[in-house]
């Protein structure tokens, strides 16, 4: 129904003058900040799922981490740990931080006003601490690639409460945007 109305009031039909704005030929401001809106609200969707992608992704990768240091001995269970871990890395974690990244650098270009939030700095903060996690797995996966462990298997098992805090930080601040910090 709404297409249809699009199409009978003419929008996007060759007209470019200000006469065709005011016969009804060409979005007004309120419809463009509509557009804006809708654009706005896709965006933040597929950011939420790309960051629930790269959270899942983080929540998994030292446990993939701690099987290759307990099981180091048996070198086909280890190529195969090896395997698993340049897969949630590269193909799972990797495109999902970008997009995540991405997206939520295009929330901030269409409402900038946002960066003098504090909530908004806080839940920075913690994205940039979420960063340096995925930095921190790529380069223990390079290590154990070269068979050097560098965490003994609990320390890898006790690596996923860094993103369980982060992720505390960014969903308490998001949930917390609406009051004053």
């Amino acid at each position: 129904l709404r297409l249809l109305d699009w199409r009978r009031n003419g929008y996007g039909f060759g007209c470019a003058t200000s006469s065709c704005r005011h016969a009804g030929m060409l979005p007004d401001d309120a419809s463009r900040r509509k557009l804006s809106v809708v654009t706005y609200l896709w965006i933040k969707a597929l950011h939420i799922l790309a960051v629930m992608t790269w959270m899942a992704g983080a929540f998994y990768i030292f446990r993939l981490f701690a099987y290759h240091t307990q099981h180091r001995a048996d070198a086909a269970t280890a190529a195969a740990f090896r395997e698993m871990e340049w897969k949630m890395l590269r193909i799972v974690m990797l495109p999902a931080a970008i997009a995540s990244l991405a997206l939520g650098v295009a929330m901030l270009t269409i409402h900038t006003e946002l960066l003098a939030a504090r909530w908004l700095q806080v839940k920075l903060a913690a994205v940039l601490g979420m960063i340096a996690y995925h930095w921190y797995a790529e380069r223990t996966f390079a290590r154990l690639t070269r068979d050097e462990h560098i965490l003994t298997e609990r320390q890898a098992r006790m690596m996923h409460v860094v993103p369980t805090v982060l992720l505390a930080i960014i969903v308490a601040m998001v949930d917390r945007k609406s009051t004053r910090l």
